[in-house]
């Protein structure tokens, strides 16, 4: 199946095929911006999922380089879930082991930081400003109602405390490379990035002239 939807242009009168809906006329505005809402999430969560089996299957090939130097070998497409801010959707990945070292992994997974059973990149980002903004409990509230997202409150803290150490890794390579001799020379040999050009112009405005049509 297509993994985008396209809309199509409404049938020219006198075709035959000029259909209206009339139970829209009865629908009030928010009744109308929530149905869209919906909808629009359910055609997310499905092309999401289409479209990273599809960029598995024309990215990935029978063959993979294994980290130990050696070739794997795709062994199956296997199914897998996250957590994304469409909600839970499924996708289809390459699995790869390798006869030498007997490692096996997901390339698309690696490749894209996706980690199956838990929060897309996206969604984690989220989840972790909710999470330290506000109590797990109401965060979960503001999710489902942002979102229409049901997530637990278990999971809210897990992202957040998740990457609350993630910044704490960084603060340390930061604090290590401060303290780095070496480090520190290197980058004061390093060339100051180049602030772009601005560029100067002028518009004719006869080039713009308006024409109305008379009376």
């Amino acid at each position: 199946p297509e993994p985008c939807v396209a809309l199509r242009p409404a049938a020219p009168k006198g075709s035959g095929n000029h259909r209206v809906n009339r139970g829209w006329f009865t629908s009030s505005s928010d009744e109308l911006e929530q149905g869209l809402r919906e909808a629009l999430q359910s055609i997310g969560q499905a092309s999401l999922g289409q479209l990273l089996t599809l960029k598995d299957e024309h990215t990935q090939a029978v063959q993979e380089a294994c980290s130990c130097g050696q070739t794997a070998r795709r062994i199956s497409r296997r199914e897998g879930k996250i957590l994304s801010v469409f909600g839970w959707i499924t996708y289809r990945r390459s699995y790869y082991g390798c006869p030498h070292c007997h490692r096996c992994w997901y390339a698309l997974d690696e490749r894209e930081h996706l980690r199956a059973g838990s929060a897309s990149s996206g969604m984690s980002r989220l989840l972790g400003v909710a999470g330290v903004t506000v109590s797990f409990e109401e965060a979960q509230r503001h999710i489902q109602e942002y979102l229409r997202v049901d997530v637990s409150v278990n999971t809210i803290r897990a992202e957040t405390q998740r990457i609350g150490n993630l910044q704490v890794e960084r603060e340390k390579q930061w604090m290590a490379k401060s303290q780095n001799l070496t480090y520190l020379q290197q980058r004061e040999r390093e060339p100051a990035p180049t602030r772009p050009k601005r560029l100067y112009g002028s518009l004719s405005i006869e080039h713009y002239a308006c024409h109305f049509p008379g009376p």
